[in-house]
């Protein structure tokens, strides 16, 4: 098949030379001369799989890291290593196998942000815990002027909260060709956003880890966020909806949270009952200061030897 040919030809190459280094081959991806290295190009299966129809999963990443000539740390032209390609287009097990190998998660792009940046941008709340256990939450990354010919000029810096937010503030996100896209590049090549459930569970995720908002956005995108969270402004996004809005928004209030949340924050309490009940429960019997024999416990929550209170009951 031709929209497999030029990836698993020199895959099924690499993996058969076990004494060379063409595992390591980094393939052209457009006209314009982009090169991936094959590691990389594994780590994207749910991209491929979108695009072209791959069946292999965390699998093929497996098999390439097998091969005794890999260097997982390999970087392409714009510094990026294969954990950049897997926090936005692979899962939590795929992003493990690369890290137990060895993947450098603080790895810094030509743009000096680390894989954070990627893991925000499609958030998935098991990804992002993976990444935060190597990367500091605390990273900012820097915002270039889109009206600088040369888009290099440095305008001022987001946190991972303020990346995560942006992502469903703004209308469009400009392409490499001038096109206009309905929102980052993962969300169009992967069928649309994350779930809004995992957008929130990530937000919750970063704030709890102390990262803030900076609000470093202009003002009018601010207010059409809050108008749109807590008002009527219709979204002007085919993928995005209105309700996905005013959850994100009521949830930086505390008033939503995803399922998984709520699941979490209830057993908690229970486990912070429990704990109560039992500090407060005797561990023997104030009758006889002696081991339960056959407890038996009141109406009123206290619990007796069943032979202790009968014979408290014959005498009172």
């Amino acid at each position: 098949d031709g929209h497999f040919s030029f990836f698993v030809g020199p895959l099924l190459q690499g993996l058969q030379d076990e004494d060379g280094d063409s595992i390591n081959t980094q393939i052209p991806i457009n006209p314009q001369g982009d090169r991936i290295s094959l590691l990389a190009m594994v780590c994207q299966w749910k991209s491929m799989k979108k695009q072209i129809g791959w069946s292999g999963q965390s699998e093929a990443v497996r098999m390439v890291l097998a091969h005794p000539k890999i260097r997982i740390n390999d970087t392409m032209p714009n510094g990026c290593n294969a954990g950049f390609f897997c926090v936005k287009y692979a899962d939590a097990e795929t992003l493990r196998y690369i890290i137990e190998a060895g993947c450098n998660l603080t790895q810094k792009d030509k743009n000096g942000s680390s894989v954070l940046k990627n893991a925000v941008e499609y958030a998935n709340p098991k990804i992002l815990e993976l990444v935060l256990a190597h990367v500091s939450p605390m990273e900012t990354f820097p915002k270039y002027d889109s009206d600088c010919p040369s888009r290099m000029r440095v305008i001022g810096y987001s946190t991972a909260v303020d990346s995560l937010l942006s992502n469903y503030l703004k209308d469009y996100e400009q392409s490499d060709s001038g096109l206009r896209i309905p929102g980052p590049t993962s969300w169009i090549v992967l069928g649309g956003p994350p779930p809004v459930e995992d957008v929130v569970e990530c937000l919750i995720m970063l704030r709890k880890e102390g990262v803030k908002f900076t609000w470093e956005l202009d003002k009018s995108t601010n207010f059409y966020f809050l108008s749109v969270c807590f008002g009527n402004t219709r979204v002007e996004s085919s993928i995005r909806k209105l309700g996905d809005f005013k959850k994100i928004g009521l949830s930086i209030f505390g008033m939503w949270l995803p399922p998984s949340i709520k699941k979490e924050i209830a057993s908690v309490h229970e486990l912070d009952e429990s704990i109560k009940e039992n500090e407060h429960k005797p561990s023997e019997c104030v009758i006889c200061s002696g081991p339960y024999h056959k407890p038996t416990r009141l109406y009123c929550g206290h619990s007796f030897c069943r032979e202790c209170i009968v014979e408290m009951g014959k005498h009172h």
